[in-house]
């Protein structure tokens, strides 16, 4: 097992010849994205940032989990661009409609129905605590402000993501003609 710390400072090195205009590397603790914004004839940079990412992890003696690595294409053209078959070593990522990144779901149309519906779920369960708490003889006060509590994290996390489509360029923070490695 790793530290931390220690890992921060050993992954902060990882990719840092690919982050630039075309190419996108955001780390967060264990999470590494790599997007990448490019026109559809445009040949993809993406399996040589994933090869490059393979051999840094070997040289780290660091071990990805290829289960856990997905690809996602968000594009709105009116051509589809063609299907690339993205690798790290010898497996195929998945080639996915959504996908959960800190917590957010974001999909490739970059909608946010599915963001919606499991914000929805998750009140829902949050609503069937409280009124169990208040069966229990909590008084009104204290559900309201656990209430907010809950909501406010929720709200803090997503109002910059959801914001953040209509602030960029059309077609949403990647361009019109995008692919996204998450």
């Amino acid at each position: 097992m790793i530290d931390p710390i220690a890992f921060l400072g050993m992954i902060n090195d990882a990719l840092t010849e690919f982050d630039d205009n075309r190419m996108k590397v955001w780390k967060y603790v264990d999470d590494l994205t790599i997007g990448e914004n490019r026109a559809i004839d445009d040949v993809t940079e993406v399996q040589q940032c994933l090869e490059s990412l393979h051999e840094w992890s070997v040289s780290n003696k660091l071990k990805f989990n290829p289960s856990k690595c997905q690809a996602m294409s968000v594009h709105f053209g009116k051509n589809n661009p063609p299907d690339v078959d993205l690798r790290i070593s010898e497996h195929s990522l998945a080639v996915v409609q959504k996908v959960k990144l800190l917590g957010v779901i974001i999909q490739n149309d970059l909608e946010w129905q599915g963001q919606v519906d499991n914000m929805h779920s998750k009140a829902n369960g949050k609503m069937f605590m409280l009124r169990k708490l208040k069966e229990a003889g909590l008084n009104a006060g204290e559900i309201i402000s656990d209430l907010q509590r809950l909501y406010e994290t929720s709200v803090r996390v997503c109002s910059p993501l959801m914001a953040c489509r209509s602030r960029s360029e059309p077609g949403g923070p990647f361009g019109e003609n995008s692919e996204a490695c998450m």
